[in-house]
C-alpha cells in the first residue's frame, strides 16, 4: 500500500483492518487464497462482472485487453459463482 501512496502509518491501519475483517469472515477456517497470475485474473474478472450493466461489452473488451466473447464467459462464470455463494448463504 505504501507502494501507492499511502503513508506508513495509514498502510498499517488498514493492513490490520483487512486482517481483522478476514478473521471475522472466515472464523478460523481454512481457505484457498490464490497469488499472482491468478490473483490478478480473479480480481479482473470480478471488476469486470462490477462494471457489467454500465459499461457496454465492446468497452470492457477494449479496456480490459479481451474478446467480447472473453467477457461474455468471465460474466458467465461469475453469475454461477454468486449464485453457487447464495445458495451457501440460504442453506446456513
Amino acid at each position: 500500500m505504501t507502494r501507492e501512496g499511502m503513508s506508513t502509518g495509514e498502510a498499517t491501519r488498514m493492513s490490520f483492518s483487512i486482517i481483522a475483517e478476514l478473521a471475522n469472515y472466515f472464523g478460523g477456517r481454512q481457505f484457498y487464497l490464490p497469488r499472482g497470475e491468478v490473483l490478478e485474473r480473479n480480481l479482473r474478472d470480478a471488476e469486470i462482472f462490477r462494471l457489467v450493466g454500465r459499461v457496454k461489452v465492446l468497452e470492457l473488451s477494449e479496456r480490459f485487453n479481451l474478446t467480447q466473447a472473453q467477457i461474455y464467459n468471465i460474466i458467465k462464470k461469475q453469475r454461477a459463482l454468486r449464485r453457487h455463494a447464495n445458495v451457501g448463504k440460504a442453506n446456513v
